[in-house]
């Protein structure tokens, strides 16, 4: 989702219509990817997500084997 939204970003600048309608272009599930994507980073700093944990930029999984 993030490559498409960069790629899409090559030809238009704003996010415009025109932007978003060439995200869904490349990526026909692009609405509900960025929405999955927004709810999950909400969950993380609201420290909601006990799985997952950002150390320096970087996620590590704490999933245990």
């Amino acid at each position: 989702m993030i490559v498409v939204h960069e790629l899409a970003h090559l030809k238009e600048k704003e996010h415009n219509k025109a932007f978003y309608q060439l995200c869904c272009h490349m990526e026909p599930q692009y609405h509900q990817l960025e929405f999955d994507t927004r709810l999950w980073l909400t969950q993380l700093s609201l420290g909601q997500d006990k799985n997952l944990k950002m150390m320096s930029g970087v996620i590590f999984s704490s999933f245990s084997a």
